[in-house]
């Protein structure tokens, strides 16, 4: 059983793109009407950029305040209702043609392109964001200048690489190992590769008039995502950006920081529905599927199930005693291991030839495991679906080719076998465990149309523009490393948005497969029709970063950190902050001097004794009042308040009344009181000679009150002569009862104990105030309201200061602890914290535990081992996660002393560096951080470099070097996990560009010695699959290679990498 949903083109939900332009709009601010704000720090921003030496990135200009006096709060402007009815009129001559009309999203971005703005690109998968980058890289081109392409995976750039080379002339590639064409008119590269060019201000990227991020939602990658903002915080603000992203739902947010760090206005488009039946998701279908189910499982009306007597086994016709008391059908119990997967099967292939008939192939089937992938399309052998012996050749012939540069035993792999047979099937499988050669030989088959089903994970929805005409879930439910879970909304947008191909399909078919039972209803529509998962900020602190920063000047850590997205809320409130530190600053000034005769340091004294008695007994009076309220808070008792509106000293009064806290009134204690003042407030009377009274209702027990005396007013006083009460409270506080701390009756003994030092410090204050030439002064209202007024601007101001200030940020404290410990490790000066020899070189291993490695280097560790000791080390560090992993002591006991001896001495380096991070209470993820060191691949490395065949390392037999007698054991045996080819793979790869960074290092260092050591362990590994290039480059590649060389003979002095 089947759900199935129709999206058009790829199941296209929503749109977005935003622009951004350098203009100043007047509705983007919010008008200060009572000052004009000016922040004389932004006055020297151009002079300081100008003055920056040519060899360092400039930090992006502070925010700049308009001189119009008006604060700058939105940088993301709504563009919605742009008309693009004369986009060609208003686009001019174009900067390259489309085969097919523009949607409207797209026709809007392109202008904004064309104007040399940014765009930001929401939508997902198949929308048609790519037409947005390639305008922009023909834009750059048409201006004379260049443009870069980043991607999150070597993998895309290779792909985007191939795609390029179709529609320009000059394009290049630079990956971890293949440098094709770097000085090309469009350059396609990883994401990190473009940080680290722009924290060294690489020369590559003069002339560029744009820079394409693609994936930006990898901005919520918790391991990745910073690269992204660091590229963005760190890239020159005339740069034109155009990022693409799945769909997001605070895009303008996002839009917004952007907007900000860049200081240039964002348009935004917001989203819109193309089709999707409304957006409602079908109750009804659900419901009529769940009942056809379940009609379908229900005993025959006169069945009779389990009706048999006694003992017999079977059918139930046993004749032993006693009689069947299980009627109906007995439960359905659920499919385990073997059977579910062979249920499944059997489901997909049924699934796929009824696809087949209704020809809406090619479909791709999302596995949300590597060993279902291939066991469901080997379980399927006697499907084929090529048209015939003539598409099957083509497949046959491309395969030979592809994999005709390889050795023979390496052609010879059993995953490249059963790849081969699948596809002259015209079926594929995709995922994270194939050798790269194979999964790009059945991409291209799957692009050129050859492969008609395709068992793929998600990685696979990641970039890779592959739609097909329909999309099938084998489940919406998937393991995340810790639990199984249904898809988030954006897992299943972006994954069905593969479904339909843009200008060959009007409608992309979505299947969701019900093997055993139906998803659960309010779980299927959380994942179809819920709100994406918003961008969220990753940014974090690393070493790497810390060291970057320390080579410049004028970079600092706080520049990224307080330009970053996770500081966006606080970035958006800093004009506000600014101004309102000036109106304080300029209120500070403006109030009035205390003058007294008595003197101003006594009434300072007196302020700090009245605001420290504030809220001492607040639980105090609490608790009597819910205790003894009738006699305790009684009409007629004397009490001092606070709190009041206009008056921020304290005031005698007495209380009228009280009340309890009731749901029906109030939910706290509160009483009534008439207060007596100095000086007039709105409501109040006039008392005569006693001042002024006013009445206040309802006012708070334990936030009102300062003091509740031991005194009340005599019996027979008129309470409703407010002027008689006023007259009566002065007498009283000549007499001192107002200074009078309420003495506890033995009847409230137990909170008299529990409130012990309360009542103390209570007596204690009101002692020290009686004792002060303040307390009697009949200037003590004016001047105690002047000292607190005082004192809280100073608070404010303080405040704003330290929102204002670097030390508020949220990583300011981690900041800190990982600089000393960079100080500890002798990678910064402790007096200067200016970065030492060792800090330039930790600096150039960008990848890999950078600390551990730069010990290691500098005790020489590589320079006494021999070359396959030091592979085996090297690639522990750079182990992918999907490589099988023995224990240490197993993978020590298959090698050779002095290797052992290597590891143990980096697993003890390793420990002390972890020291030190606790020592200086560093926050580290511990589970981490121990896998920067994975011992468990070390033999696998070690025969690899001794020369082992890499057919024999993915075998369970014993392996045997070429070069001596010595003999190595694979790393697993029969019964274990098989490690992965593709893994593998990456984790030697992994290697090779580590080793290329421990070289750059080694250069620092002036060790010439271990430079050597590196070329030769690089020599070593270097060869075979492993480093096979890639078919999308392998043809094209040579062609770029070839013309970069002849067009770099007509440009003096233009370096040409050539192909690696």
């Amino acid at each position: 059983m089947s759900l199935s949903s129709p999206s058009t083109t790829g199941g296209l939900l929503s749109n977005i793109y935003a622009g951004s332009s350098s203009d100043s709009e007047t509705s983007d601010y919010t008008t200060d009407d009572e000052s004009e704000y000016t922040d004389d720090e932004d006055d020297d921003d151009e002079s300081d950029i100008s003055e920056l030496p040519e060899d360092e990135p400039a930090p992006p200009p502070r925010p700049v305040k308009p001189s119009n006096g008006k604060i700058r709060v939105h940088w993301a402007k709504s563009d919605d209702d742009t008309d693009v009815t004369n986009f060609r009129e208003e686009l001019g001559p174009p900067a390259m043609e489309f085969p097919f009309e523009l949607d409207d999203f797209q026709k809007r971005a392109v202008l904004r392109v064309s104007h040399g703005d940014s765009v930001f690109v929401a939508a997902h998968t198949s929308a048609g964001k790519t037409a947005v980058a390639e305008y922009a890289i023909a834009n750059a081109i048409k201006q004379g200048g260049r443009a870069i392409y980043t991607s999150p995976i070597k993998a895309l750039s290779n792909q985007k690489y191939r795609e390029f080379t179709e529609k320009f002339d000059s394009v290049g590639v630079i990956t971890g190992d293949v440098s094709i064409n770097p000085l090309a008119n469009v350059v396609i590269m990883t994401t990190e590769i473009l940080r680290t060019m722009l924290y060294r201000k690489d020369e590559s990227l003069a002339n560029i008039k744009t820079v394409i991020f693609d994936e930006v939602h990898f901005v919520n990658d918790p391991d990745r995502g910073v690269v992204w903002e660091e590229c963005i915080i760190l890239m020159p603000p005339d740069v034109p950006m155009v990022m693409l992203s799945a769909t997001v739902p605070n895009y303008r947010e996002f839009a917004d920081w952007v907007g900000r760090t860049k200081q240039r206005t964002v348009y935004t488009d917001k989203p819109y529905l193309l089709m999707d039946n409304k957006g409602v998701f079908n109750t009804a279908a659900y419901r009529k599927i769940y009942d056809e189910i379940r009609a379908a499982e229900a005993p025959a009306p006169n069945a009779k199930q389990a009706a048999g007597k006694g003992k017999g086994r079977g059918k139930g016709k046993g004749k032993g005693k006693g009689k069947g008391v299980h009627r109906g059908p007995a439960p359905k119990q659920p499919l385990t291991g073997e059977s579910k997967i062979r249920l499944e099967t059997q489901k997909l292939q049924g699934m796929i030839k009824a696809l087949e008939a209704d020809d809406k192939l090619p479909a791709t089937v999302f596995v949300f495991s590597r060993v279902r992938c291939e066991r469901y399309a080997m379980g399927m052998p006697h499907l084929d679906l090529l048209s015939g012996s003539a598409e099957r050749s083509k497949v046959h012939v491309f395969l030979k080719e592809s994999f005709s540069k390889l050795d023979e035993t390496d052609r010879d792999l059993p995953q490249i076998q059963a790849v081969t047979d699948l596809a002259l099937r015209g079926i594929g499988v995709h995922h994270g465990g194939l050798l790269p050669i194979v999964k790009e030989a059945v991409e291209i088959l799957f692009s050129r149309g050859h492969i008609k089903v395709l068992f793929a994970t998600e990685t696979f929805a990641m970039g890779v523009n592959m739609p097909a005409r329909s999309v099938i879930f084998s489940s919406i439910r998937k393991h995340d490393g810790s639990k199984f879970r249904y898809l988030l909304p954006t897992e299943y947008t972006q994954m069905s948005g593969r479904a339909g191909r843009r200008g060959l399909d009007s409608v992309g078919n979505v299947y969701v497969l019900a093997a055993e039972e139906l998803p659960d209803l309010k779980a299927l529509t959380t994942t179809m029709t819920s709100k994406h998962t918003p961008l969220q900020s990753q940014f974090k602190l690393t070493f790497q970063m810390l060291l970057q920063m320390a080579k410049l000047t004028h970079w600092k850590a706080e520049d990224l950190m307080s330009r970053s997205y996770l500081e966006n809320a606080r970035a958006m409130q800093l004009p506000t902050a600014r101004r309102d530190l000036q109106r304080l600053k300029k209120r500070q000034g403006d109030l009035p001097k205390l003058e007294c005769v008595l003197g101003e340091e006594d009434m300072h004294r007196y302020a700090k004794l009245e605001l420290k008695s504030r809220h001492m007994a607040s639980d105090l009076y609490g608790t009597l009042f819910n205790t003894d309220h009738k006699k305790v808070f009684c009409r007629g008792r004397l009490v001092m308040v606070w709190s009041l509106p206009d008056i921020k000293a304290s005031s005698p009064a007495v209380i009228l009344g009280s009340s309890p806290p009731s749901m029906s009134t109030s939910v706290v204690a509160t009483v009534d009181v008439l207060v007596v003042l100095r000086k007039p407030v709105p409501g109040s009377s006039p008392a005569g000679d006693s001042g002024y009274t006013v009445r206040i209702k309802n006012l708070p027990v334990k936030s009102g009150l300062l003091l509740v005396t031991n005194h009340a007013l005599p019996n027979g006083v008129d309470f409703s002569d407010a002027f008689g009460l006023a007259r009566e409270m002065r007498r009283c506080e000549d007499a001192g009862q107002f200074d009078e701390p309420l003495e506890l009756g033995k009847n409230l003994k137990q909170i008299q104990t529990e409130y012990f030092d309360t009542l103390i410090g209570v007596k204690d204050l009101t002692k020290a105030k009686m004792k002060s030439k303040c307390h009697r002064c009949h200037l003590r209202q004016e001047h105690f309201d002047l000292v607190v007024e005082e004192g809280q601007i100073e608070d404010d101001i303080e405040d704003l200061e330290f929102k204002i200030d670097d030390s508020s940020l949220y990583l300011a404290p981690a900041r800190e602890r990982m600089l000393r410990a960079l100080v500890d490790l002798g990678e910064l000066d402790k007096d200067t914290m200016q970065i030492t020899l060792k800090g330039r070189a930790a600096s150039e291993l960008v990848l890999g535990d950078e600390l551990t490695l730069t010990e290691l280097l500098f005790r020489n560790e590589f320079g006494e081992a021999d070359v396959p000791s030091c592979v085996a080390l090297v690639c522990c560090f750079a182990c992918d996660s999907g490589v099988s992993q023995m224990s240490h002591e197993a993978a020590e006991a298959l090698l050779p002393p002095e290797t052992v001896k290597l590891l143990e001495q980096a697993m003890e380096t390793h420990g002390k560096v972890a020291e030190i991070l606790t020592k200086e209470r560093v926050e580290t993820d511990w589970t981490e951080f121990d896998k920067q060191l994975c011992l468990g691949i070390a033999p696998l490395a070690y025969a690899w470099a001794k020369g082992v065949p890499f057919a024999e390392l993915m075998t369970a037999e014993p392996i045997q070097s070429k070069e001596d007698e010595e003999v190595y054991y694979s790393l697993w045996k029969p019964g274990d996990k098989p490690l992965q080819e593709g893994a593998v793979v990456r984790s030697i790869q992994r290697c090779d560009e580590l080793f290329r960074r421990l070289g750059k290092a080694a250069g620092v260092m002036g060790s010439t010695e271990v430079v050597e050591k590196v070329e030769k362990c690089r020599e070593a590994i270097r060869r075979d699959i492993v480093f096979a290039l890639s078919l999308y480059l392998e043809q094209d590649g040579q062609r770029q290679a070839s013309k970069a060389v002849d067009e770099a003979g007509e440009k003096e002095g233009c370096p040409v990498e050539e192909v690696s």
